[in-house]
C-alpha cells in the first residue's frame, strides 16, 4: 500500500496513517509558516533605542546630525579639542589638546544612564568653530533629578560655538536685565547636557524683578527636566565629585561664546601651573538681614538671584564666574569659566560674544 504526507494550505492532511514521529516536523517546517522569529527593541523619544539592561550593550541612533550646523571639518585643526581621557564610540581616543597646538576632528560618546535612555554627543572641530550635537541626555542621573512632573525624553540640540573665545567689549546677560527671562542658554557639557543657569521663575509685580535662582531647587545634580522633556543643568554635577582635588580640573562644558568651562579646582597663581592647587572661589556674597519692602519679603537666603552681589576680588573669579589664566589645555593661558558649589554655581554672563544657537 502506498502512504504520504502532504501539506496544503497550512493543514495537515493525512492520506494514510501517519507517521507521529513525522507529525510535528511536518506542522512547523513543512508549510513554511514558522515566522515571527525577528527580535524588537524599543526606541526612546529623539532617535535614541534603549540598552539592554542584562547584556549592559546599547546601541544609538545620532541626532541632530542633520541640523543646521552639522558636524564637519578636517582633522588637524589647531587648539585644543576638548578634555583629555575623550574617547570616540568607535574606541579610538581623541587628542586631548594638552599642548594647544593639534586637535582631532571630534570626538563621540554614548552610554546609558539610570533613566534608560541613552546619552549621545558628537563634539568636532572645524578651522573656525566647534559643534556640539547631542540629545541631552545624562550619561547618569540622581533621583532627585526628576522631583519635577515632566517625563525626560531624547531631544535634538544642535550648538556652535568660536573655536576660540574672545573678549567683548562688554558682558552679555544670559537673562534679560529688565524682564529677568532667560535669552541665552550657556552651552552644553562635554557629555552634551544642555548648561542653563538661569530660570524663568520671574516675579516682576515689583519695581524691580527678582528671579529666582535655580540652585536650591535643582538636587544634587543641580539638575531637572523641563516641561519640553529636556534636561539641563544650573551648575555642578554629582559625578565631578569623584575628580582629585590635588590637580587641575579637566573641561566640563563649552560656553556659547567658545570659552571652555572647567571644574572648581585650578592654580592658586591663575599665571603660574607649578603653583599649588586650590578650590577656585566665586565673588559673589549673599546678603544678610530682610528683603526691602517692594519685594517678596522674608530675609535674604539664597531663594532669589537678587540674594547675591558681586564684591569684585572677593575671590578668585570675576562677575562672570571665570578668570584668565593658564590651563593644561591651555599652556599659553586663555579665558576660562569655572563651576563652583556657590553661587552663582556656573556663569550668568558672557565675557564673549555667544553665537546665536545659544539663545532661547
Amino acid at each position: 500500500m502506498k502512504t504520504r504526507n502532504e501539506c496544503r494550505k497550512g493543514k495537515i492532511r493525512v492520506l494514510v496513517y501517519p507517521c507521529i514521529l513525522l507529525l510535528s516536523v511536518l506542522v512547523f517546517t513543512g508549510c513554511g509558516g514558522g515566522g515571527g522569529g525577528g527580535s524588537s527593541s524599543d526606541s526612546a523619544a529623539g532617535g535614541t533605542i534603549e540598552n539592554d539592561s542584562t547584556s549592559g550593550t546599547s546601541s544609538t541612533v545620532p541626532t541632530g546630525s542633520s541640523g543646521v550646523y552639522g558636524p564637519s571639518g578636517p582633522s588637524g585643526v589647531s587648539g585644543p579639542s576638548g578634555p583629555s581621557g575623550s574617547s570616540s564610540s568607535s574606541g579610538s581616543s581623541g587628542s586631548s589638546g594638552s599642548s594647544g597646538t593639534s586637535s582631532s576632528s571630534g570626538t563621540s560618546d554614548s552610554s546609558t544612564s539610570s533613566s534608560g535612555l541613552t546619552n549621545s554627543v558628537s563634539i568636532t572641530t572645524d578651522a573656525n568653530y566647534r559643534y556640539i550635537v547631542s540629545n541631552s541626555i545624562p550619561e547618569t542621573t540622581d533621583a532627585s533629578d526628576f522631583s519635577s512632573p515632566h517625563d525626560m525624553s531624547a531631544q535634538s540640540i544642535s550648538l556652535r560655538m568660536p573655536l576660540s573665545g574672545n573678549s567683548a567689549t562688554a558682558l552679555t546677560h544670559m537673562a534679560d536685565q529688565l524682564s529677568g527671562f532667560p535669552q541665552y542658554i550657556l552651552g552644553a557639557g562635554v557629555d552634551g547636557v544642555i548648561l542653563e543657569p538661569t530660570t524663568a521663575e520671574v516675579e516682576n509685580s515689583y519695581s524691580t524683578v527678582w528671579v529666582k535662582d535655580g540652585l536650591p531647587f535643582t538636587g544634587e545634580n543641580n539638575a531637572h527636566v523641563q516641561p519640553d522633556g529636556t534636561y539641563h543643568r544650573h551648575g555642578r554635577w554629582l559625578t565631578l565629585n569623584t575628580a582629585s582635588s590635588s590637580v587641575h580640573s579637566p573641561i566640563i562644558g563649552w560656553a556659547g561664546d567658545g570659552f571652555p568651562i572647567y571644574d572648581h579646582y585650578g592654580y592658586s597663581d591663575p599665571n603660574s601651573a607649578s603653583s599649588s592647587i586650590v578650590e577656585l572661589a566665586s565673588s559673589y556674597k549673599q546678603l544678610s538681614g530682610s528683603r526691602p519692602s517692594d519685594s517678596p519679603g522674608g530675609t535674604y537666603d539664597g531663594t532669589y538671584v537678587q540674594d547675591f552681589e558681586y564684591v569684585e576680588g572677593l575671590g578668585d573669579l570675576d562677575q562672570c564666574n571665570g578668570r584668565t589664566g593658564v590651563t593644561p589645555e591651555y599652556p599659553g593661558g586663555t579665558y576660562y569659566y569655572v563651576a563652583t558649589d556657590e553661587f552663582p554655581g556656573m556663569p550668568h554672563c558672557f565675557n564673549g560674544t555667544p553665537d546665536d544657537t545659544v539663545k532661547k
